[in-house]
């Protein structure tokens, strides 16, 4: 940790000098940790920045476990940005109220901000209790992601923690902020479509030195990108080609086949616009969809979302689990109604109030040639 109570004062380590501290430790001040009040040691080495440390074996109910050398400078290289934009910014606040440390929190008329540099591993439900602590005494959280960066290229590898980190605001759409504190910059990778279960197409990496970086965040104004349909087709045909190799998603292959349907020559719609909050990929909840209630012609919008919610249910379509991504409303009801304008747009749906009518009877091509005639009028239809 960064602060202790130095002879029962609060004292910040990198607001002095090494020549200082030295000093200071040669003194034999009473050092002691402001949440548990045991005693600290205050470490000079010259590879890491000076901290305090609790003695081995010494358990405090806030400070779970030692921090590393990343996470010392990234505090101390966010605090001199942040110092520079706010008059009154604090290292390791602790919030009583919630039995939470903010990395840094920011205090700004009756607002506060607590920002946080995570560079260990965390479950989501961690993440999503700490975030909801926050919130429940109205502190804005930022949460800054300092490992695992995947590297600047146009898929984007990410695991579950990572995607853990993934917010969703306009003009941004799905995004990932990372922090490198090595590098003293912020990667920003915005417009993320989802792929697959673990993979995302960036379209491009922003790169912000820290000493640009402001809260709120000020990013240039994204030009309004076209749906990256050969990207999207590559990725969906290899998929598709994929899982017919290899033993896997057996279930979903067999309903395929018994509903009289090829699966290499689904219609294009099928998979079409990958919402972010479905985990599942793409072409197997949307021929869910399909199969379950768009294939009737007409029918209720509440009957379409229902039979998705026995699909979740059943768990043969699992929603991704995003802490950060503002939960109001229904995951569920969000892709379907995303998913339902986008067809609309394309001329394959009608919806009339809460009753959808589809225009494009269901029809997968029998034969290959069949299918390359789909596909160039599907083409067609996007203007690609």
């Amino acid at each position: 940790m960064l602060t202790a109570h130095v002879d029962n004062r609060l004292f910040t380590a990198f607001h002095h000098s090494r020549g200082e501290l030295l000093k200071l430790r040669s003194s034999s001040p009473t050092i002691t940790c402001p949440h548990c009040c045991k005693p600290l040691l205050l470490k000079i080495g010259r590879k890491t920045i000076p901290h305090f440390a609790h003695q081995i074996k010494q358990d405090c109910p806030v400070m779970h476990k030692g921090e590393s050398r990343l996470h010392h400078s990234g505090k101390k290289i966010l605090y001199d940005r942040l110092s520079s934009l706010f008059p009154n910014v604090r290292v390791e606040y602790f919030i009583k109220e919630i039995n939470q440390i903010a990395d840094l929190f920011i205090t700004s008329g009756t607002l506060g901000t607590a920002v946080e540099v995570q560079c260990s591993t965390l479950s989501a439900a961690e993440l999503k209790k700490r975030t909801e602590g926050y919130r429940s005494l109205g502190i804005q959280v930022i949460w800054l992601l300092a490992e695992g960066a995947p590297r600047p290229v146009g898929v984007l590898k990410l695991s579950s923690f990572q995607q853990a980190f993934l917010r969703h605001a306009e003009p941004l759409g799905l995004f990932l902020l990372l922090y490198l504190p090595d590098q003293q910059e912020l990667h920003l990778y915005q417009n993320l479509l989802p792929l697959s279960a673990n993979t995302f197409h960036s379209p491009k990496l922003h790169k912000i030195p820290v000493d640009k970086f402001t809260i709120p965040m000020i990013t240039k104004q994204a030009s309004v990108r076209k749906f990256p349909y050969r990207i999207w087709d590559r990725s969906r045909t290899s998929w598709i080609q994929r899982i017919l190799r290899y033993p896997a998603e057996q279930a979903f292959k067999q309903e395929v086949y018994q509903s009289g349907d090829t699966l290499l020559y689904l219609p294009q719609w099928v998979g079409l616009f990958p919402y972010y909050r479905i985990e599942t990929h793409p072409v197997i909840w949307q021929y869910y969809l399909w199969r379950d209630a768009l294939k009737v012609g007409h029918i209720k919008l509440d009957t379409i979302i229902s039979a998705m919610a026995l699909r979740v249910d059943r768990g043969e379509v699992q929603i991704r689990d995003l802490p950060l991504v503002d939960l109001e409303g229904c995951p569920l009801e969000e892709a379907v109604n995303a998913y339902l304008s986008s067809l609309e747009k394309l001329g394959i749906v009608r919806l009339e109030g809460r009753m959808c009518r589809v225009l494009k009877e269901w029809e997968c091509p029998g034969t290959f040639d069949q299918y390359m005639l789909h596909r160039a009028d599907f083409s067609a239809r996007l203007r690609i």
